[in-house]
C-alpha cells in the first residue's frame, strides 16, 4: 500500500507545476530508507549493545601496527646467498 502511494504521488510529482505542491509530493516520493542520505538511512538501523573486547583481542596485533619478528624476519636474517658452485 506505501508503494501505490508512493508511486501516486511521483506519478503527480511529474504533472504538477505548483511548487508548493511538487516539494509536498516529492517528500511523498522518496523513501529515505532507500534513496536517503547515509545518515538518514542509518536512523532505521537498530541501536547495537557495547561488547567489551576478549581479551585475546586486545593484545593481537592490529592491521596498522609494525610487524614483529616472524617468519619475515628469519628471511632476513638467514645466511647470505653464495655464488652458485661450478
Amino acid at each position: 500500500m506505501v508503494r501505490a502511494l508512493r508511486e501516486a504521488a511521483s506519478e503527480l510529482l511529474r504533472q504538477e507545476t505548483r511548487s508548493d505542491l511538487r516539494k509536498k509530493l516529492g517528500a511523498l516520493s522518496r523513501d529515505v530508507e532507500i534513496d536517503g542520505t547515509e545518515d538518514e538511512k542509518n536512523r532505521f538501523l537498530a541501536p547495537v549493545d557495547r561488547v567489551e573486547p576478549l581479551i585475546d583481542e586486545v593484545d593481537a596485533p592490529r592491521s596498522g601496527d609494525p610487524l614483529g619478528k616472524g617468519e619475515h624476519d628469519k628471511q632476513r636474517s638467514g645466511r647470505p646467498h653464495t655464488e652458485e658452485r661450478a
